[in-house]
């Protein structure tokens, strides 16, 4: 392996083994939090792409991308998940010997005696991880609102029919439910709603898609072959973070897919047929149509509804607190805060952080006070900062686990 493989591969091996031994410590999503990092300084300084998604998956679970039925195909080697779905030269001989959805590394390495320069411009997409590594990775993410969830094929999903004693799962909308142990099951007897599938349209047919209907239903995966321009609101994965110069290059051009921006979010119009007739066909794609969309619609969101989000606008990091003495704060400190022993209770949102002492009935409020409440915020109120300017602040977060 080169130097610098070897230098980022085993920066990522040190911080999994430290995120293992913090199982079910705070500190555990600090250390995901520093391989993310790590995994995309490694696709910015070798690949042509970076990539807004890290999976963590399994060998059982990478055996699922083997290029069939649809599949994309991936192979790892040294820890690192590619996608050669797109790559003539794994077409080719000898590299088409390589097994699809498996780790390839020692047979990488016979065929090229270890020179990895070939893998230079193939798409990094995610890392292997042992399975109590990949639960621990995954189970990190419930600190966040939009988490990530396991990736599964239709293929998989089939296997989950409740039969045998197999779970019964069905995906609607791109989204896996587990309705196992659920008496929303009992609706499906006598319908056409086929366990083990997609059943989005049937959902909407028979239930007018009533999600009222899932609220206890477990959320397990994202289906990965689900066509994301039928995608409602509620699915709001894996989202980008774009600045508006980011933005632009996403104008429907030369290939490029159709993006805009309304306060804040960020849609995917591409397959949208609305915006390629008179009088939307005339927005400029790429870029924040608040404005004209406020004019055009009176602020009503519900046209939007059905457009696949994609991402957020992210927004210069200008300081909140203009006072230079303010006092500074990282994580481990601000967990202090809690509104015990004598405690002020802090919280911390887009790096600010806030004292709720004077927030009337604060304790009933359900707050967890002491920690980054960033992402709880943003799923609430989006970048909508206006909701804070009542409360005193208190100082700043010097290292937010939900950078903005």
């Amino acid at each position: 392996m080169c130097n610098f493989f070897e230098e980022k591969f085993e920066q990522i091996n040190k911080l999994k083994h430290l995120m293992t031994l913090s199982k079910g410590n705070n500190q555990a999503k600090t250390y995901k939090e520093q391989i993310e990092d790590i995994f995309k300084e490694f696709q910015r300084d070798y690949i042509r792409e970076e990539s807004n998604t890290m999976l963590i998956l399994t060998k059982e679970e990478l055996a699922n991308f083997n290029g069939e039925n649809g599949n994309p195909a991936y192979i790892s080697i040294d820890g690192i998940i590619y996608d050669i779905s797109n790559i003539e030269l794994f077409k080719q001989s000898p590299y088409n010997s390589l097994k699809l959805g498996s780790d390839v590394t020692e047979a990488f390495d016979e065929l090229n005696d270890g020179d990895e320069s070939i893998l230079r411009d193939i798409p990094m997409v995610g890392l292997l991880a042992e399975p109590e590594e990949a639960e621990i990775m995954n189970g990190v993410e419930e600190y966040y609102p939009q988490q990530r969830l396991k990736i599964m094929s239709s293929e998989e999903l089939k296997k989950y029919n409740g039969e045998n004693g197999s779970l019964a799962y069905v995906a609607i909308e791109g989204i896996v439910y587990d309705i196992t142990n659920l008496s929303v099951l009992e609706l499906f007897n006598g319908t056409k709603l086929r366990l083990g599938s997609d059943i989005t349209e049937e959902f909407k047919t028979y239930y007018r898609g009533d999600k009222e209907l899932l609220k206890d239903a477990k959320e397990v995966a994202i289906l990965h072959d689900f066509n994301e321009s039928q995608r409602g609101k509620h699915i709001e994965r894996n989202l980008k973070e774009l600045t508006l110069k980011e933005l632009s290059k996403y104008d429907g051009k030369n290939g490029n897919p159709a993006y805009i921006a309304v306060n804040g979010i960020i849609y995917d119009v591409t397959n949208e047929a609305v915006f390629k007739k008179s009088p939307h066909n005339s927005v400029n794609l790429g870029v924040d149509i608040t404005k004209e969309f406020n004019g055009c619609h009176n602020a009503d969101e519900g046209v939007l509804s059905k457009l696949p989000i994609v991402g957020t606008v992210m927004l210069k990091k200008e300081p909140l607190v203009k006072d230079t003495g303010s006092k500074e704060f990282n994580i481990n400190e601000l967990s202090n805060y809690n509104g015990k022993n004598g405690k002020p209770p802090y919280i911390a949102v887009f790096g600010t952080v806030y004292d709720l002492t004077d927030v009337d009935k604060w304790q009933e409020k359900n707050i967890k006070v002491g920690c980054d409440l960033t992402g709880e915020y943003k799923e609430v109120y989006g970048n909508d900062k206006s909701h804070l300017k009542n409360l005193k602040v208190a100082g700043v977060l010097t290292c937010s686990l939900n950078d903005y």
